[in-house]
């Protein structure tokens, strides 16, 4: 039997927590680990966050799913422009959409059915800055989040570089003008996007950027090796040479005062210094053979030159 007394709802404990942490800074990991991650854009007038711009450029330059919430304020609004203005080179009837966005050279150029990739080639970053501000207003932007010129022609190579993974992992949501059945299809096409296939670029950029670093780091080293030992080698030939020239002419002096019949001067330390040059000329010549400095000065120049030449090559390749 039922009773008549409503059943009672215990009250939430706004105030609990776990005994240990467990945010990001305690336990820190990737949550790519777990899955995929997408990143939501929402403009917001009362927060802003410093930095954010920078976030959201480094996110679309690493390919990663990226949804911007349209008629939302900031910089999610100027994303969300630049966007829908780019995205026109994949709708129907694409030259006469793009058309007031091309360049002046460009745009007398094409005609006819151009592709995707010439209409972004010959889109003008002027005019398309233009259409964004147009659009948003500059009202209650912040500056340092505020989209420039020089954004504008980044995000632009960047879908140069992949426009068919900015196209799948990049999407407008218009809260305002779509219904849901409408926007579930993109949205589950961005969230379920597989783009470990488009990390391969952007890490084989980044290490074809490391392994030029390294082989300039390498060729600065051979560089400094060289130097070293062809300063050294200097020193030990320039020694050899003036301990063998300051005996010669020491030996011929104490040669002809003895033909001459005269008294030399301290002759027992002149003997000495002739024999003590000539000793240390002779141990210098001997280090001089054994550590062979001028060789190994050549091979690492060589080798300097030789870094050089492959990293030209693995440039221009």
């Amino acid at each position: 039997e039922e009773s008549g007394s409503p059943a009672i709802v215990p009250e939430a404990d706004w105030q609990f927590s776990t005994r240990d942490r467990h945010d990001r800074d305690a336990v820190p990991f990737e949550p790519e680990t777990l899955a995929p991650v997408v990143n939501v854009v929402v403009g917001s007038p009362q927060v802003q966050r410093p930095g954010m711009k920078k976030l959201i450029l480094s996110q679309m330059r690493a390919a990663k799913p990226m949804v911007i919430l349209d008629n939302t304020p900031n910089v999610a609004k100027q994303l969300a422009a630049f966007v829908s203005v780019v995205s026109m080179v994949w709708e129907r009837a694409p030259l006469t959409k793009c058309r007031r966005f091309l360049s002046e050279s460009e745009g007398t150029v094409l005609s006819g059915h151009p592709t995707a990739s010439e209409l972004l080639q010959a889109m003008s970053p002027s005019e398309i800055m233009r259409e964004m501000e147009k659009r948003c207003g500059g009202q209650g932007i912040d500056g340092e989040d505020k989209l420039t010129l020089s954004d504008v022609v980044e995000l632009l190579d960047v879908v140069n570089q992949r426009p068919q993974a900015f196209r799948e992992t990049v999407h407008v949501l218009d809260p305002l003008q779509e219904t849901p059945d409408q926007s579930m299809h993109q949205l589950m096409s961005v969230f379920t996007t597989n783009n470990h296939k488009y990390k391969k670029g952007t890490n084989s950029s980044s290490i074809h950027r490391s392994l030029v670093t390294k082989g300039w780091s390498l060729h600065y080293k051979l560089e400094r090796s060289a130097d070293h030992l062809h300063r050294w080698a200097s020193i030990l030939t320039m020694t050899i040479f003036t301990m063998m020239f300051l005996c010669t002419p020491l030996a011929m002096f104490l040669v002809h005062t003895h033909l001459e019949g005269k008294v030399v001067p301290y002759e027992g330390l002149l003997h000495t210094l002739i024999l003590s040059l000539l000793i240390t000329a002779g141990m210098l010549m001997v280090i001089q053979n054994n550590s062979q400095m001028g060789l190994r000065w050549a091979n690492t120049h060589v080798a300097s030159s030789r870094v050089v030449f492959e990293v030209y090559q693995f440039l221009g390749g």
